[in-house]
């Protein structure tokens, strides 16, 4: 039997993503879409004093004002910066009984109204992936979704297995990685955790699994030390003069933290593969080397470059925002996955501590 190329895979799931805004549309109650896409129509209630209106007019402004720097523009089909998001949240809301499922319809197919990208930008929290993620507890409560749901699990069933062939060459080759390969935004951890929780048991989920356990390895020709997962880009994801010889990428978004937190989910639901749990071991000595100990509690830097690591000392002086993409919240929260899957209960009360101690750490060293 032919498998089909990247190529072919990338146009076939392609041209499967553009029936799916036709299928939610046709779904159900079709409702007037307005703002490009961003902003439901009435959902029976009263427009301009109802939550529906309310949560929409946040997000039209806060997509208005964009993220800092001003790159990141509303999309309809991003999770982070458009209607997918606010789908998510309706349908959350509508399984426990706390909306109804009209509302998720409007935003659903607000988010569906154009093409779906299942190309290089598309992963976790955009594109066809993205609308798979919210589709999926959607289609469990409501059953005409599952023709949409079939579609965008097509599309990115076939994206992931393309990443995953690009992923195995570039590591055979010895080359480093970029962080939109493996992050939990952009790269095979997303995905991962869209199989994982949609499709366990598939080999799909064990290959992203597998692939995640080579990325802890020492790349092949390497002997310079650093992890598998090591970088010769900037965080921005191009090469810069500030990050000569690239670096290492903590957070639970855009670095390593991620991949920990899905191949430890995994673990805990049984679904293993063959180094599972010595990757994970990898990565936990990893942070522990890095971790910064301060009277209020632990922090770890955001990125290390290489003359960090050759001195064995982060030039970063205290914990910085305590966020989630790169803060200690995110890292605690990987950490904590990693002590229950492994059984370290110290790394699991430690974890399980460090969002309240960073807290005080912040504020000690202001």
């Amino acid at each position: 039997m032919c498998t089909p190329s990247g190529n072919t895979r990338m146009a076939a799931h392609a041209s499967g993503a553009r029936v799916v805004g036709r299928a939610i549309r046709s779904s159900g109650v079709h409702q007037r879409v307005a703002g490009g896409g961003v902003q439901p129509a009435e959902a029976g209630a009263d427009r301009g004093g109802s939550e529906e209106g309310s949560v929409a007019g946040v997000v039209v402004g806060h997509d208005q004002a964009g993220e800092p720097g001003g790159k990141h523009r509303p999309a309809p089909q991003s999770l982070a910066n458009g209607a997918a998001g606010i789908a998510l949240l309706h349908v959350e809301r509508a399984r426990a009984h706390h909306g109804d499922w009209t509302t998720v319809h409007a935003w659903l197919s607000a988010a569906a109204g154009g093409d779906l990208s299942a190309g290089p930008n598309a992963g976790r929290y955009f594109g066809a992936p993205a609308l798979a993620f919210v589709t999926h507890p959607a289609a469990e409560h409501i059953g005409k979704y599952r023709r949409a749901l079939a579609n965008l699990h097509t599309a990115t069933t076939a994206l992931t297995r393309t990443r995953l062939d690009h992923a195995h060459a570039r590591i055979d080759r010895g080359d480093r990685s970029a962080l939109a390969e493996f992050a939990l935004i952009r790269g095979l951890a997303g995905l991962g955790a869209y199989h994982l929780r949609c499709d366990p048991h598939q080999e799909v989920t064990t290959a992203v699994l597998a692939y995640l356990v080579r990325l802890t390895e020492p790349l092949p020709g390497r002997t310079d030390g650093l992890p598998g997962w090591w970088t010769d880009l900037a965080p921005t994801g191009r090469p810069t003069p500030d990050y000569p010889g690239g670096h290492g990428n903590f957070g639970m978004a855009h670095g390593i933290a991620g991949p920990l937190a899905l191949l430890s989910l995994a673990l805990r639901r049984g679904i293993v593969v063959d180094g599972h749990t010595d990757a994970i071991t990898r990565i936990c000595a990893w942070l522990d080397a890095w971790r910064q100990d301060h009277p209020a509690g632990p922090w770890w830097p955001r990125t290390i470059t290489p003359d960090e690591v050759h001195a064995e000392h982060t030039r970063q002086p205290g914990p910085r925002q305590p966020s989630w993409c790169y803060g200690t919240p995110g890292l605690a929260r990987a950490q904590q996955l990693a002590g229950l899957a492994i059984g370290d209960t110290e790394r699991q009360g430690t974890a399980e501590t460090a969002p309240l101690s960073h807290w005080d750490a912040c504020l000690l060293l202001a």
